[in-house]
């Protein structure tokens, strides 16, 4: 995982992939913040390259507050249930730690 600042708009994106490193496609993340939740399925048609996945969570009145995110994978948005270990995500502020990147979820199966 990489931290690296920025103000403009807070996100957090990667990618799953199998363990040979190949991009999946239609793997749920669930991004989890205060009382906020939000999925976004890996290699979304339109709106990501295959495997990747991304949120951009806060409003920007909110980027220079301290931010403590949850991520993990989850079978789906209708079923919730954890396929993965939680990865938190701690950001001070957006002027140290606005956008998080490389982070990937690696399948076991």
């Amino acid at each position: 995982m990489t931290l690296q600042p920025n103000c403009g708009s807070v996100y957090l994106e990667s990618e799953v992939a199998n363990p040979p490193g190949e991009p999946l496609d239609g793997i749920t993340v669930r991004l989890r913040w205060w009382d906020n939740v939000e999925y976004e399925l890996s290699g979304a048609a339109g709106a990501h390259s295959p495997g990747k996945w991304g949120f951009s969570p806060l409003s920007p009145d909110q980027n220079r507050a301290y931010q403590a995110f949850i991520l993990d994978v989850v079978d789906s948005r209708g079923n919730p249930v954890p396929l993965s270990e939680e990865l938190h995500v701690d950001m001070p502020n957006c002027s140290e730690a606005g956008q998080s990147t490389n982070i990937i979820f690696v399948s076991r199966r």
